[in-house]
């Protein structure tokens, strides 16, 4: 996998935790009651949720693994 720099995987998420933090209080003064700004809040929470788990079973399929490479890859 290769690096991106800062927006290598710990840099991205702590940037987007900040800037969701952030978006915090503009959701809470004007957009509270936006259908439309609560709809994309709910599609971004499931393809979050949904990517985050898909991350998880990859990790976890490789450490079941032993080898840390695919088991359609290893040598056996």
């Amino acid at each position: 996998m290769s690096r991106l720099g800062f927006l290598g995987s710990r840099g991205f998420h702590l940037t987007m935790t900040v800037v969701w933090a952030a978006m915090a209080i503009p959701t809470a003064l004007w957009w509270a009651n936006s259908i439309l700004w609560v709809g994309l809040m709910s599609v971004y929470a499931c393809m979050t949720t949904h990517w985050s788990s898909y991350q998880g079973a990859r990790a976890e399929h490789r450490a079941d693994n032993g080898n840390g490479r695919p088991e359609d890859e290893s040598d056996a």
